[in-house]
């Protein structure tokens, strides 16, 4: 099962919250001046890449029965909150500075692990990259990429 957001007009939003028994694409961008949650309930992939994306603040959850999707979002028009994510794969592009607020969890979660189910890419493009909680990546690899800014750990 697809849900895709598409449309060529755009109201600003403030809170987006989007829920779906499936993976959940787009076609047009997405602008919400506070926050932006995702949730695939069956653990399908979250793709929101539009180069038209503005969001302040994002969330996402593609887990279901031991299941996880992969959760790629690109925010290419400003900074970036991140206020949790829980899923496979993550990779999350900003352009400017990056906190992550919430925790980061990618990857089969079920000791030891499953290697290749969970790598965490988070890049700020402009800006800094703050992490403010905690990044798991269970066997897998985390990858914090501030092309124009520092790196700075302030996990609880």
């Amino acid at each position: 099962m697809l849900a895709a957001l598409s449309g060529k007009t755009h109201r600003v939003l403030t809170a987006v919250v989007l829920t779906a028994p499936g993976a959940i694409t787009q076609t047009g961008a997405i602008t919400a001046s506070t926050s932006l949650t995702v949730t695939s309930s069956t653990g399908e992939a979250i793709t929101l890449a539009n180069a038209g994306n503005t969001v302040a603040a994002f969330s996402a959850t593609s887990s279901a029965a031991g299941t996880r999707g992969a959760v790629v979002f690109t925010n290419p028009n400003s900074g970036l909150t991140i206020n949790g994510v829980t899923a496979g794969p993550v990779t999350i592009t900003t352009r400017d500075g990056l906190v992550i607020s919430q925790a980061v969890t990618a990857g089969d979660p079920v000791a030891p692990g499953a290697a290749g189910d969970g790598d965490i890419s988070l890049t700020s493009q402009l800006g800094s990259i703050t992490v403010n909680n905690t990044l798991t990546a269970y066997q897998d690899t985390i990858t914090l990429n501030a092309v124009n800014g520092g790196i700075t750990f302030n996990p609880t």
